[in-house]
Parts: structure tokens; C-alpha cells; sequence
């Protein structure tokens, strides 16, 4: 097998708030909000809510919202969520598709990303249409990633592109190459290498 390249979704492929951005505008049109403050202030307190935003569930949220402004129809709500391709694809980063399609001439490339609702991650992976680029058996979705049994379970010699410092913290006291994806600010990292963009990580893998 070629040398193994993993990515994170959210916030590395995926950009979550742009997702978010483009749901909540169909949802607040659907339902006729008038208060669109009302509505956004619904999110915050969900994950306020939780122990930690990986036990997001998106039908949780949904029952919020449904509640908070009386509407009946959550299977309208549910469709635009899960089955809306569109805003999914127009929430890809738009170095992604071109990177994986270049990095896969030359690497196996899969994925390693954590969730409470394992089964949403998994189609929200599917809904990206990015699919074709990864190898099937190298899809590492689980509920956490920051335990020794996972690492384990891993290739050996991977190297992992994931944009929390904490997870890339977690990779390199285990011996996993991790390249940190920050797309937030102009940081570099002192433990490990520091990229802003995909499009940087293939000069960076010959290195």
C-alpha cells in the first residue's frame, strides 16, 4: 500500500459553519421567522448544553427548534439536513477537491474523525462527493479519538491532517506524524508542521 494520508472532517474538508450559515437561512425561510435572533440564539445553548460538541445530534437541535417557534413539520426540517447534497458540496473548503485529487495519484487517503452520531458523520462524508478519493478500508469514524486503542488500530507510518491542536497534541506523543490545518489564524506550531492550506501539503510530504 502507498503511504498513508488521514484526514479530520470538520474544519479540515468540511467547513461547519458555512454548512450551518446555509441551513439556517432555508430553515428561518421554511418556517417564516421573524425573529432571527431568537432562532440563532437556540444553537449556543444546545452546545452549552452538552458535555462536549462532538454529542451534536442534529434531530436533538431540530426538536428545539420545532418547539421553540411551534412548527409541526420536523420531516421538512430532517430532508434539508440530511438529504440536502447541495449544501453540503457548498460547504467543502475550496482547496479540498483539488488537493485529494492531486494527493491520491500518490498516497491512500482515508479518513479519522470522531463523533457522538457516528452514523451522521458517516453521511455527511457520503454527501460531500468527495467519496471516490479515499480508500474504504482506511474510514476510521469513531467516538473519540484520543484513546490508545484507536491509535493502535491506526497504520502504521500514517500521517494524520487534522486542524485541533489537541488532537495533534495527543498524535505526536503517540509517534503519529500529525500536520496541523489551521485555517484560523497565523499560529505555527513548534511540536509539529503547520499548514494554512491543503494546497501546501503535498511540497510539505517530500520533505
Amino acid at each position: 500500500m502507498n503511504k498513508v494520508i488521514l484526514f479530520d472532517i470538520d474544519y479540515t474538508l468540511f467547513n461547519n459553519d458555512r454548512f450551518v450559515e446555509l441551513k439556517d437561512n432555508q430553515i428561518i425561510e421554511i418556517i417564516g421567522i421573524k425573529d432571527v435572533n431568537k432562532y440563532k440564539s437556540i444553537l449556543p445553548k444546545y452546545l452549552d448544553s452538552l458535555n462536549n460538541h462532538r454529542e451534536f445530534n442534529p434531530s436533538d437541535f431540530l426538536d428545539l427548534v420545532c418547539n421553540e417557534f411551534c412548527y409541526k413539520n420536523k420531516k421538512t426540517l430532517e430532508e434539508l439536513t440530511y438529504n440536502s447534497s447541495i449544501l453540503y458540496k457548498s460547504s467543502l473548503f475550496g482547496d479540498v477537491v483539488k488537493s485529494l485529487k492531486s494527493l491520491s495519484k500518490d498516497y491512500a487517503l482515508g479518513i479519522f474523525s470522531e463523533a457522538n452520531d457516528i452514523k451522521f458523520q458517516k453521511h455527511k462524508l457520503n454527501s460531500l462527493g468527495i467519496g471516490k478519493y479515499f480508500d474504504k478500508d482506511l474510514i476510521f469514524i469513531i467516538d473519540a479519538k484520543d484513546t490508545k486503542e484507536v491509535i493502535d488500530k491506526l497504520p502504521k507510518k500514517c500521517v494524520i491532517v487534522d486542524d485541533k491542536e489537541s488532537i495533534c497534541n495527543f498524535l505526536t506523543e503517540n509517534g503519529i506524524r500529525a500536520i496541523w490545518l489551521n485555517r484560523k489564524d497565523g499560529r505555527k506550531s513548534e511540536k509539529y508542521q503547520t499548514i494554512f492550506s491543503l494546497l501546501e501539503l503535498p511540497e510539505l510530504l517530500t520533505m
